[in-house]
């Protein structure tokens, strides 16, 4: 795959692998200024990623994980 050519997917996809969930603290780690088209771009590639919120909408905490394939 071509996913090597683009860093900042290459990074959330690796993180995503080894950790399984990364929160919005570890993607600022990551240094990924627009997680939205880093996930784009993911889907482009086949990789699922999704996201799921927890928390009240002024202290809301967002999760990222990628989808299993079965």
């Amino acid at each position: 795959k071509v996913l090597a050519r683009d860093k900042e997917t290459h990074r959330v996809v690796q993180y995503l692998l080894i950790h399984e969930s990364a929160n919005d603290l570890d993607v600022y780690m990551l240094g990924i200024h627009n997680i939205s088209s880093t996930i784009r771009e993911a889907l482009k590639y086949g990789y699922k990623i999704k996201k799921k919120h927890s928390g009240v909408l002024w202290n809301r905490r967002t999760t990222y994980y990628m989808e299993t394939i079965k």
